[in-house]
């Protein structure tokens, strides 16, 4: 990361704070944020977290393990996260909810961009909002 982990965590623990009146809180984070909510998982009092194709998460796994549920997506063709990232972070949380999903690359998920695939930005809404329903 190039800020630094306990500038990130600081950011993250005010946002929490500040929706705590709310009720249990969660986080969702593509990307960098992806990598964002795995470092969050393991540090912070959440009810849950949401990684979209966080391939940061396989470099913080080697040294931290989330301590709440979390839900991991990743695309199948994803050329920035090899699946050896993926099983490096399945191997630190075997309890996480972990979804790849074909013909899907980085990016999957956001419309503005060319790898932009329909079908598994859907169905990866549908279930982190199950997961979130199941969760807070």
């Amino acid at each position: 990361m190039s800020i630094p982990e306990d500038q990130v965590l600081a950011d993250v623990e005010a946002a929490r704070l500040a929706a705590a009146d709310g009720g249990k809180t969660a986080i969702i984070g593509f990307c960098w944020g992806g990598t964002v909510a795995y470092l969050a998982a393991c540090n912070l009092p959440l009810a849950c977290s949401v990684s979209y194709y966080g391939g940061g998460a396989g470099r913080l796994s080697e040294r931290m393990r989330p301590k709440i549920p979390v839900m991991y997506h990743f695309g199948a063709e994803d050329k920035f996260i090899p699946p050896a990232t993926i099983a490096q972070i399945r191997k630190a949380d075997p309890a996480g909810v972990f979804h790849v999903y074909e013909g899907a690359r980085h990016g999957f998920d956001c419309d503005d961009r060319d790898g932009y695939h329909a079908d598994a930005a859907a169905l990866s809404e549908r279930r982190t909002l199950e997961f979130l329903v199941r969760h807070l």
